[in-house]
């Protein structure tokens, strides 16, 4: 939270990390696909500019 300043941004932020981490790991499995799926949401939601 420190670094956005937001709740919702930091819980976004943590998803996002948890996912890109869980992929360069190899650890990325189906059991994830609704965490990804909303780390992508986030990931748009977040870092693309409107």
């Amino acid at each position: 939270m420190p670094v956005s300043g937001s709740i919702g941004h930091s819980i976004g932020i943590g998803l996002v990390s948890f996912s890109i981490i869980n992929i360069i790991l190899g650890k990325a499995s189906s059991r994830y696909a609704v965490t990804d799926a909303l780390a992508c949401m986030f990931f748009v939601a977040i870092f693309v500019p409107f």
